[in-house]
């Protein structure tokens, strides 16, 4: 199923951005700019599994990524903290 494909190519990114970490720790004078390309990395696995929740719905089977895909779900149901202050 295309969707696993994608969920796994999101899956390897989260890994990739979780190496940049190490690595930013590792080197002082690159910390800052690793640790943006890290966040960015991982910010781009995460609107993959969110775009296959939207068009695609939700994957079957165990997996971390389906776990994470999960956790996106719950999140995107519940209301956001701005709108609970805005209702206050």
């Amino acid at each position: 199923m295309p969707s696993n494909a994608i969920l796994h190519e999101a899956q390897q990114l989260h890994s990739v951005s979780d190496r940049l970490d190490l690595l930013a720790d590792e080197h002082p004078l690159l910390t800052e700019a690793l640790s943006t390309i890290s966040g960015s990395v991982r910010q781009t696995a995460t609107l993959l599994e969110v775009l296959v929740a939207t068009k695609m719905g939700p994957v079957s089977g165990p997996g971390p990524a389906n776990a994470r895909l999960a956790i996106l779900l719950e999140r995107r149901s519940e209301p956001s903290r701005t709108d609970s202050a805005r209702c206050s």
